[in-house]
């Protein structure tokens, strides 16, 4: 699982389009609820890592799709 999110926190951090579709497809959420139950160290920072990859770039993303990562 560690794996897959790192794929997907990479590819979240060099494409904005494919950010953005990857954040209509309700991945963050998904990834919160691994960061949430994760039993392991570096799950966590992948999840978090995933996370961060989430929130940058410009155009930021809408608040409303992020607002899982900066409220938890």
């Amino acid at each position: 699982m560690k794996k897959a999110i790192w794929v997907i926190g990479n590819i979240a951090g060099e494409s904005i389009p494919i950010r953005d579709k990857i954040i209509k497809m309700n991945c963050i959420e998904k990834i919160v609820f691994f960061l949430k139950t994760a039993d392991r160290l570096q799950l966590v920072k992948n999840c978090v890592w995933a996370l961060s990859n989430f929130c940058r770039g410009k155009p930021t993303p809408e608040y409303e799709r992020i607002k899982q990562v900066v409220l938890y």
